[in-house]
């Protein structure tokens, strides 16, 4: 259904990532996560500073384009700008993928770019990329002879996640703060509570 244009699109785009620290200092982190119940999207954005949250909002939306494996910006991209544009924040977690992508450009990458921010993708899944099975509490995942993300292991008893760089950090950077941004649950908690708000918001209607 897309072919082989969306492919040329994505890699063309993922030329223009920048994986390198493009700010001084974090304050205000946000973290923006999309939940769906039938043909409806939920999307949630919260911020936090020093580990209070600062403002929530959400987005009801239906995705005017079907679920595609590595093709989820064209899903969900409409449907979270609607919300990040009205959270300002010096680094934004998205629930997706950024370079650990097939074509280093997924939903995280999208967005950063778009937005000009400071962007990590987190994801609970690998979509490329090998790893040493040996590794304590993080390690790199490696995908076309580059270090495209990183498998961290944020709670002992859970599985790791994916984080990877959306665009604007280094991708050392990116495992820094998602570390430090994690409490109690297995994502940073900005997402985390962005997850619950997206649900919340789906269930009251």
């Amino acid at each position: 259904m897309i072919g082989k244009g969306g492919e040329r699109f994505q890699h063309l785009l993922s030329e223009y990532v920048r994986e390198e620290d493009c700010f001084e200092k974090v304050v205000t982190l946000a973290g923006v996560d999309v939940s769906y119940k039938g043909d409806i999207a939920s999307v949630a954005c919260v911020a936090m500073e020093e580990g209070v949250v600062t403002q929530e909002v959400t987005w009801i939306g239906q995705p005017s384009f079907p679920y595609v494996s590595s093709f989820f910006a064209l899903r969900e991209f409409p449907l979270i700008y609607e919300a990040v544009r009205r959270v300002p924040c010096d680094l934004l977690f998205v629930h997706g993928h950024g370079r650990a992508h097939p074509r280093k450009f997924g939903l995280a990458c999208h967005t950063g770019l778009y937005f000009q921010r400071p962007t990590v993708g987190v994801a609970g899944r690998i979509l490329v990329g090998e790893f040493d099975n040996s590794y304590g509490d993080w390690t790199y995942l490696h995908f076309q002879n580059e270090a495209v993300g990183a498998l961290v292991r944020t709670q002992e008893k859970m599985n790791p996640i994916v984080v990877s760089v959306g665009h604007m950090i280094s991708l050392k950077s990116a495992v820094d703060y998602t570390r430090l941004s994690v409490m109690a649950h297995r994502f940073p908690e900005v997402v985390h509570l962005a997850h619950l708000l997206s649900r919340k918001t789906l269930d009251s209607r």
